[in-house]
């Protein structure tokens, strides 16, 4: 097995999938510690990336910027060409990726066979044919190239200044502090925000938490249909932070109670206590780890389906999960151990 100096890790899109792919990249620099490790990543997911021991750098992809279209794509590959990579792990499934590491005279180029671009790569895997969990698909890529961890549990990193920042926003709050995070990417991911209300206003009249509603600028509409359905009044965050904020106040909540997202996959990490639904998504591939985890999933024929609408049209895996139920696990998931 030839050792590697200069690694381009191409990362993934998705926030939860980013989450575990680090793992992946631990294990890249537990066996080439030596090795400069560089991360090429869209913004968003960039974030997560941030004060990572396992990272040496970070390149922005620019897809909507300066990495647009054939003209950006070149300049990527100059760019890349430049710094001298020997290896290229390939996290990311798409033709473009591999394109990309090719064109950049990466002599070496591994990742799954996907989107015809096997005979771009030196070393591949054929794609799982069955549910695998994500932190192991994305590891298998590194055995590749000689990493033997089975350590699939991924890790986060905040700064002393972030964490400072969250407890000086949080520090006036009532405890317990409880986050809500009403929003996902997919209408099938999405519980009622009537029973979200529900919830918040039986944990604010019955343990007297400080309910938190979180999220980005697009769950605005969300957050205020929760609020207008609330008798008691909640603290409303909704886009009033960035990612890195985001991150350091759910380390500061006692629960979180969120939809399958990346946001719930993060408090996971953070060892935060979290409540969440799994309506469309595959328990065997994302589901939160740990025992703090409860997870609510209705084991239905149609599920899991991965799909953005509900084939069935009626949106059953998340309708039968009432909040009533959710409010007893949240009662008893804040009572002191």
């Amino acid at each position: 097995m030839p050792s590697y100096n200069n690694i381009l890790v191409r990362g993934v899109n998705r926030l939860g999938d980013t989450l575990f792919a680090l793992p992946a990249i631990k294990a890249l620099k537990i066996k080439y510690p030596d090795a400069m490790v560089t991360v090429l990543t869209k913004p968003l997911p960039a974030e997560l990336y941030r004060h990572n021991p396992h990272i040496n750098e970070i390149i922005i992809f620019k897809s909507k910027g300066e990495h647009r279209g054939f003209k950006g794509r070149l300049r990527l590959v100059k760019t890349l060409r430049a710094s001298g990579f020997d290896l290229a792990v390939l996290l990311h499934n798409n033709f473009d990726s591999a394109l990309v590491a090719f064109l950049s005279g990466i002599p070496e180029r591994i990742g799954y066979q996907k989107e015809l671009r096997s005979a771009l790569l030196t070393r591949s895997l054929p794609f799982p044919k069955e549910p695998t969990p994500r932190a192991d698909h994305f590891l298998a890529i590194t055995k590749l190239v000689g990493c033997e961890t089975n350590d699939n549990k991924p890790d986060l990193y905040l700064s002393a200044a972030e964490r400072e920042s969250a407890d000086v926003r949080l520090r006036n709050l009532p405890r317990p502090i409880v986050g809500i995070i009403p929003g996902a990417q997919e209408k099938t991911r999405i519980w009622d925000s009537g029973r979200f209300a529900s919830v918040a206003d039986n944990l604010i009249s019955r343990v007297k938490a400080s309910v938190l509603i979180l999220g980005g600028p697009g769950d605005n509409k969300l957050s205020s249909s929760i609020m207008s359905r609330m008798k008691n009044i909640p603290i409303d965050m909704t886009g009033a932070f960035n990612l890195r904020e985001l991150i350091s106040i759910l380390n500061s909540c006692d629960l979180v109670i969120s939809n399958d997202t990346g946001p719930m996959h993060i408090a996971n990490l953070l060892g935060v206590r979290v409540i969440t639904f799994f309506g469309a998504g595959d328990l065997i591939e994302t589901r939160p780890i740990g025992e703090k985890a409860y997870v609510i999933h209705r084991d239905l024929p149609c599920s899991p389906c991965l799909k953005s609408e509900c084939p069935e049209g009626n949106y059953k895996c998340l309708d039968l999960i009432t909040a009533e139920e959710v409010a007893e696990i949240a009662v008893r998931a804040l009572k002191p151990s």
